[in-house]
């Protein structure tokens, strides 16, 4: 079955392209792990509020990606 992951941080003012970075790195993991597609989202009305959309073809494949990120 396949899903769909929203991943939201609260960066702080400070720390808000950190984070898009941060994002914006681990994508090509994501993809290498079997996601089928990914969207990074800045709120327009609260520009410390960043999102993330995944797809993934099954909920193994995404919580598989998360232990990796977690040993990381």
């Amino acid at each position: 079955m396949n899903i769909t992951a929203v991943v939201s941080f609260d960066a702080r003012s400070d720390q808000v392209e950190q984070v898009v970075t941060m994002m914006e790195k681990l994508q090509p993991l994501a993809i290498k792990m079997g996601c089928t597609g990914i969207t990074l989202y800045r709120d327009q009305d609260d520009p410390e509020r960043i999102m993330e959309v995944e797809y993934w073809p099954t909920a193994q494949a995404q919580l598989d990606y998360v232990a990796e990120l977690e040993r990381s």
